[in-house]
């Protein structure tokens, strides 16, 4: 999977996640400022994210540094090996 198609895949499941247009996000949107994500959707969207690619995600790797699409996708590339 390349980072274009993982980016796009990532925009869906945070639209279907949190009832959101998927027109409304791009690779810098900001997920605390622009979409209203708090600490509970954030659990949502990890729970998702590892449903969605097959992953377990560690408690580690979601820090605050995660507040882009950008960034999601960089950590699920570190799991995903690309």
């Amino acid at each position: 999977m390349d980072e274009k198609k993982l980016t796009q895949q990532v925009i869906e499941v945070i639209a279907d996640t949190l009832s959101v247009k998927k027109e409304a996000i791009k690779e810098d949107t900001n997920l605390v400022e622009e979409l209203g994500v708090d600490s509970l959707d954030m659990v949502d969207l990890v729970l998702a994210m590892e449903q969605e690619f097959g992953i377990e995600i560690k408690d580690e790797d979601i820090t605050p540094d995660i507040k882009t699409v950008r960034d999601i996708v960089a950590l699920l590339g570190k799991y995903l090996k690309f």
